[in-house]
């Protein structure tokens, strides 16, 4: 069975992310404003990946879905990164090895994207395919 890597964008992420070394920033859709000005939680995304190892993955997620919502509030999406193992980075393939059947793992790293600007989550998904995928 081969894990399906997904994109994984949230409104909000739980305390034990929220840190300096875990979320980096794309500045897209935020240039000119005043620097003093600070960026309210409603105006950010945040993305990373989750990958699932199961014969029902819904259900998984599902699974997954409730235990954030227990943490933080917020809107969640998923998308299909890949789920063909040849395309996994070799690095990220040696994590996903832990995976456990109907079993779950997030990455702890971040974007954090203006929520108004398409081409900064375009931006983010294509650094998020550099980070997990053999990028040809």
């Amino acid at each position: 069975m081969t894990p399906i890597i997904y994109i994984f964008e949230a409104s909000s992420i739980p305390e034990e992310f929220n840190d300096d070394e875990s979320i980096i920033l794309l500045d897209k859709g935020f240039e000119g404003r005043d620097d003093d000005s600070p960026i309210s939680i409603d105006e950010v995304s945040f993305l990373t990946t989750i990958a699932v190892l199961s014969k029902t993955p819904e259900a998984v997620l599902d699974g997954f879905v409730e235990w954030w919502k227990e943490k933080c509030d917020g809107g969640i999406r998923f998308q299909i990164l890949t789920s063909d193992a040849s395309q996994i980075q070799e690095s990220r393939a040696k994590e996903l090895k832990r995976l456990t059947e109907d079993g779950w793992s997030i990455k702890a790293n971040f974007v954090a994207i203006c929520t108004e600007s398409e081409e900064a989550r375009n931006d983010a998904i294509e650094i998020i395919r550099e980070s997990e995928l053999k990028v040809h």
